[in-house]
């Protein structure tokens, strides 16, 4: 199943000579819902951002954290884990480099992010949270990046929604999957 959506950004900063707001970036969305499988079922999510006017750029929150990007919010148990592709990883209060996945995982079920190669600035770094819990791939962090008027940013994140504890080979072989595409 696939589901899209487009969405233009507007800013009280820029109007039109009637006062409305004017879009200064379109946002196309496409979330595509794969069948499952005994053991997990994928999500693949591309977001392209194409600016409508000259010299926009984006960023994320101007602390050390450099909030923006992917963040998906998921409740957490105590029970889970944070690993990556180096193996088990602690939250902390500014971005960790978790490598291009990150899952999050107990003995009953588990989801993996993983950011796509061709992703700006790949591997992004990633903002980990225990409690109100988002977990955030970072871009386009808090250095502002230029959004083209000609050629969209495509950013493409997988979610792996699995049972029980995936082992790290068999992520790293659906990201190698997921890399070629």
């Amino acid at each position: 199943m696939k589901l899209s959506a487009v969405m233009d950004w507007k800013s009280p900063d820029f109007r039109d000579a009637d006062g409305a707001k004017t879009p200064i970036v379109r946002e196309r969305t496409s979330i595509t819902v794969h069948p499952a499988t005994d053991a997990y079922r994928l999500i693949d999510f591309e977001i392209q951002l194409q600016a409508l006017v000259p010299d926009v750029k984006i960023g994320g929150s101007e602390d050390d954290k450099g909030y923006g990007g992917f963040s998906p919010r998921i409740q957490l148990n105590p029970e889970q884990v944070f690993s990556g592709e180096a193996g088990v990883l602690e939250p902390t209060t500014t971005a960790v480099d978790a490598g291009p996945w990150l899952d999050i995982s107990d003995s009953k079920s588990g989801f993996t992010i993983l950011s796509h190669p061709s992703n700006p600035g790949h591997p992004q770094p990633w903002i980990l949270r225990r409690a109100k819990s988002m977990q955030n791939a970072v871009y386009p962090g808090k250095d502002p990046k230029a959004v083209s008027t000609d050629q969209p940013t495509v950013l493409k994140y997988r979610l792996i929604l699995h049972r029980g504890d995936m082992e790290a080979k068999v992520i790293s072989e659906i990201y190698a999957r997921y890399g070629d595409s």
